[in-house]
C-alpha cells in the first residue's frame, strides 16, 4: 500500500460512441479556418473591434468577426483593413506587443507586409519597443531577425544613443525624463530582453542602465551590463553609484559583483564589500534623523550657493547633488542644479532636472522657465515656446520669462 501511494491515478478517458453495428465513430478532422477566423483566433479581430468602440470580452467570436468585416467599408479585405487601421495612434503591429503572439507577427510582417520600423504617433514607439515594454522576448527576437533596426535614425540621433522614449510610467509619455531602449526592458523588467538587446548592439553607456538594474536588484542584468562594458562609476541623478543602490535595494551578491569594477569612494574609510555596505547602511540610518538631515542640507545649500557665486558651476552641481541624495523631493534643489547644468552647457541634464522639478511642482513657473531655457540650449524652440508660455501664464509679472519668451518667438 505504501508503494501505491506514489502512483498517480491516470485521468479517465471518455468512451468513444459506438454505433449499432459495433463500429467506433472516428472524430472528424477540424476543417481549415478561413483567414478571418484565424484573425479572430490571434486577437486581431479584437483590435479591430476595439477601434469600433466595443467591449470585446462580452462579444461572441462570430460577432467579433462580423464587426471586423463591417469595418472593411472599402471592400479591400480584412488584411488590408488591419494594415491601414489605427487606434489612438497605434496600428495592429504596435498593438501586437500586448499579445506577443508570433502568428500575429508572422501574418502582419510576412503577409500583410507592415512596416516594422514605423513608430506610433502616441508615444513614438516602434513595434520592437512595444514588444519590449510588454516583455515579449520571442516577439522581440522575431522582429530583430526580420530587420528591426535598433540603430534607426531619429532626427539627429539613433534609437539606442538618444532619447528614444520619454517618461517614467508604465506607459511612457513625451513629457517625462529621457531614457534608452534598454531601460524599456529593465522597466518590465525583462533580463532576457536586456541580453538580446545587448547582443543586437544596444548602447550600455547612455542613460545609466546599470544604476537602474542595481536599483531593481536584477543580478543577471548587472552581470550582463558589466560584461558589455557598462560603467559602474556613473552616478544617477541623485548622486548614487550603482554599488550604493545595490546595498540599499539589492543583495550582497550584487554588491560583490560591482565592487571590483567600482573606483574607491573617498568617504568610505574601509574600501571593501563589508565596508561599503556598512557605510551606506550608516547613511540610511542618518536619514532617519530629521535634525541631522535638515542641518546637512542647509550646509550643502550654502556651499553650493558660494560655489555658484564664484561661477564654479561644477562644484555647485556636486553640492546640490549631495543635498538631493538626502532629499530628492526638493524642487528648488532640482531647479538650482538645472541652472548649473545650463551654465555648463549641458542642455539634456538641465532639461531632465527641470522636468523632475515640474513633476514635483506642476504650478511653479520657474520649473517651466528652467525647462524652456534648457530646450532653447538644445535648439528645441517649438517646445521651448510652449514651456515659456506656460511659465508666463503662471507668473504674468515675471520680466525674465517674458523676455526669454519674446526671444524664442523671434527664432520660431
Amino acid at each position: 500500500m505504501a508503494a501505491a501511494s506514489h502512483v498517480r491515478a491516470l485521468p479517465r478517458q471518455r468512451a468513444r460512441p459506438v454505433a449499432a453495428g459495433g463500429q467506433v465513430h472516428r472524430s472528424r478532422a477540424p476543417r481549415p479556418r478561413p483567414r478571418d477566423q484565424e484573425l479572430e483566433c490571434w486577437g486581431l479581430g479584437d483590435f479591430l473591434v476595439t477601434i469600433g468602440g466595443f467591449q470585446t470580452k462580452f462579444l461572441a467570436p462570430f460577432l467579433r468577426i462580423k464587426i471586423a468585416k463591417e469595418l472593411d467599408v472599402q471592400g479591400h479585405g480584412i488584411p488590408v483593413t488591419v494594415a491601414n487601421t489605427t487606434y489612438m495612434g497605434m496600428n495592429a503591429l504596435h498593438a501586437a506587443g500586448a499579445l506577443g503572439r508570433l502568428p500575429v507577427y508572422r501574418y502582419l510582417v510576412e503577409e500583410v507586409k507592415m512596416d516594422i520600423h514605423k513608430p506610433d504617433t502616441l508615444i513614438d514607439f516602434t513595434p520592437v519597443e512595444h514588444a519590449l515594454k510588454h516583455g515579449r522576448l520571442p516577439a522581440v527576437k522575431y522582429l530583430l531577425d526580420h530587420g528591426a533596426n535598433l540603430h534607426l535614425q531619429r532626427g539627429d540621433s539613433t534609437l539606442l544613443h538618444s532619447a528614444a522614449t520619454r517618461g517614467q510610467s508604465e506607459m511612457p509619455n513625451k513629457d517625462g525624463g529621457l531614457f534608452g531602449i534598454i531601460d524599456v526592458a529593465l522597466h518590465k523588467p525583462s533580463v532576457s530582453c536586456v541580453k538580446l538587446l545587448i547582443q543586437g548592439g544596444a548602447n550600455v553607456s547612455g542613460d545609466n542602465p546599470l544604476a537602474k538594474a542595481a536599483e531593481k536588484g536584477l543580478t543577471e542584468a548587472i552581470k550582463c551590463l558589466l560584461e558589455a562594458g557598462a560603467d559602474p562609476n556613473v552616478v544617477d541623478r541623485f548622486g548614487r553609484l550603482p554599488i550604493e543602490l545595490a546595498v540599499e535595494y539589492g543583495t550582497r551578491e550584487d554588491v560583490a559583483i560591482l565592487f571590483p569594477f567600482t573606483s574607491p569612494i573617498s568617504t568610505v574609510a574601509n574600501w571593501s564589500v563589508d565596508g561599503i555596505i556598512s557605510h551606506v547602511q550608516m547613511e540610511i540610518k542618518q536619514l532617519e534623523d530629521d535634525n541631522f538631515v535638515e542641518k546637512r542640507i542647509s550646509d550643502l545649500k550654502q556651499q553650493a550657493a558660494e560655489a555658484f557665486k564664484k561661477q564654479d558651476y561644477l562644484n555647485a552641481s556636486v553640492f546640490y547633488t549631495q543635498a538631493l541624495k538626502m532629499d530628492n523631493f526638493d524642487a528648488k534643489l532640482l531647479s538650482n542644479r538645472s541652472l548649473c547644468w545650463l551654465r555648463m552647457g549641458d542642455g539634456e541634464r538641465s532639461y531632465e532636472d527641470a522636468t523632475e522639478c515640474k513633476k514635483l511642482q506642476p504650478k511653479w513657473a520657474k520649473a517651466y522657465y528652467r525647462q524652456g531655457a534648457a530646450q532653447i540650449l538644445m535648439e528645441d524652440y517649438d517646445d521651448a515656446y510652449h514651456s515659456l508660455l506656460r511659465a508666463l501664464e503662471l507668473d504674468p509679472e515675471s520680466q525674465e520669462i517674458a523676455e526669454l519668451l519674446l526671444e524664442t518667438i523671434e527664432v520660431v
